[in-house]
């Protein structure tokens, strides 16, 4: 697992936070932050039990506060002020039990039932 970073600059054009814009890997090279092993997939069950918090980092690589919808940050963070829903959503799992399984030849890109 890798990373870029950059120092904030006021004013800075917003298009920086779009991540499909490709920083200049000489102004702003990767560093490593870890090694992930891969060993097996979890089943339907145990996958609706794992989450992840943005809120999990260290103060530095704080959550940009969003401007709009519109705003690149904006995804994230809601995400991070979202907290109390994922915590919610995985204690209805283990109370009440998780979502049905989606079957393997389910089309969830299509409203047509085939």
């Amino acid at each position: 697992m890798q990373i870029q970073t950059r120092k904030a600059v006021k004013n800075e054009d917003p298009e920086i936070f779009n991540n499909m814009v490709v920083w200049d890997e000489e102004d702003y090279a990767w560093h490593d932050l870890a090694v992930i092993t891969i060993d097996e997939t979890l089943d339907w069950t145990d996958s609706n039990l794992t989450s992840f918090s943005l809120n999990n980092m260290p103060k530095n690589l704080g959550i940009i506060p969003a401007e709009s919808i519109y705003d690149y940050n904006s995804l994230n963070y809601m995400r991070s002020h979202s907290e109390i829903a994922r915590r919610a959503r995985i204690f209805a799992y283990k109370l009440f039990g998780g979502p049905k399984a989606i079957p393997d030849n389910d089309n969830r890109n299509s409203s047509t039932i085939v």
